[in-house]
C-alpha cells in the first residue's frame, strides 16, 4: 500500500508540489490547495422525509456521471435533514468544462431524477474558489 510521507516529503522523496501523482494525500491536497477551480452550487428543498433517497441517487447515479466528465475534480453533497435542504457542491478544472458538463445532456438527465424529492425550485449559482485549505 503507497503511503504518504511525513510533512512535506512525498511517500517517493519528492518534496511537496514536485508530484502530481494524485496517490497520496500529500500530491492531492496540494493540487487541489494551488489550482483554481470552478464551482457550481446546486441547492433545492426537499419533501419531508426524503433526504436519505436524495443521498442515495446521488451516491449511486449522480456521482458515477460527474466522475467521467472531462475536467471534474471533486463534489460534496451537503444535506440538513432538520430543514429538508440539500446542496451539491462540484468542482471543475476551468469553467468550459464546467460549462460543457452543464449543456451535457447525460449529467442533466441524471440530475432530474432528483426533482421528485424537490419542494420548490432548485437555485444554481457559479463561482471561482478563491481560497482553498485541507
Amino acid at each position: 500500500m503507497l503511503q504518504a510521507g511525513v510533512g512535506n516529503t512525498h511517500w517517493l522523496g519528492m518534496r511537496r508540489g514536485e508530484c502530481r501523482c494524485a496517490f497520496c494525500p500529500l500530491c492531492s491536497f496540494f493540487y487541489l490547495e494551488t489550482t483554481m477551480l470552478y464551482a457550481r452550487i446546486f441547492q433545492v428543498d426537499l419533501q419531508p422525509g426524503t433526504t436519505p433517497q436524495a443521498v442515495e441517487l446521488f451516491r449511486s447515479a449522480i456521482a458515477p456521471v460527474l466522475k467521467v466528465q472531462p475536467g471534474y475534480v471533486t463534489s460534496r453533497f451537503l444535506t440538513n435533514t432538520a430543514a429538508n435542504r440539500c446542496l451539491a457542491v462540484m468542482y471543475w478544472d476551468n469553467e468550459e468544462h464546467r460549462k460543457e458538463a452543464e449543456n451535457s445532456g447525460e449529467l442533466q438527465e441524471v440530475f432530474n431524477h432528483l426533482a421528485p424529492y424537490f419542494a420548490g425550485q432548485p437555485s444554481i449559482d457559479y463561482y471561482e474558489v478563491a481560497v482553498q485549505t485541507f
